[in-house]
């Protein structure tokens, strides 16, 4: 069974250019494909999905100053459809609090909204406290 997906084309030519994809693997994915919907994920600081390329342009964009501190240390992040669109942060009152730092239209806002509201509720009244805030979580948990 062969499934097609949409690809943003300036991030698939990255992903060839850093050795991620062969080029004809990409030329087939950037071509047209049904609408899907959003696709979102709240992963963890450190988690080696964002930890682990040296080269993070391709699904970073220019978000590294606001979601990595000074040592390099990824903080929790928001994904859309396979790239970085934000980070997030709890509060002392457990609430899981976001910000997006691109656009990416209202379908995928609100799935984050949910999925926030959801971690939330899963993590209930003992969050777990960040040990090396980013400069977004810093913001966020004021």
């Amino acid at each position: 069974m062969t499934y097609r997906i949409r690809v943003d084309e300036r991030r698939a030519r990255l992903a060839v250019r850093h050795h991620i994809a062969p080029t004809e693997r990409v030329e087939s994915m950037v071509h047209s494909t049904p609408k899907l919907k959003p696709w979102v994920a709240l992963l963890p600081a450190l988690d080696p999905t964002t930890m682990g390329w040296q080269a993070r342009e391709w699904y970073l964009g220019a978000h590294k100053n606001a979601l990595f501190d000074r040592n390099g240390n990824a903080g929790p992040t928001i994904w859309v459809n396979g790239r970085i669109i934000g980070g997030w942060a709890i509060r002392k009152s457990g609430e899981v609090v976001s910000r997006l730092l691109e656009d990416v239209g209202r379908a995928a806002s609100l799935a984050v909204e949910a999925e926030a509201a959801r971690l939330t509720a899963w993590l209930g009244a003992a969050p777990p406290v960040a040990r090396f805030p980013t400069p977004l979580a810093k913001e966020l948990i004021r």
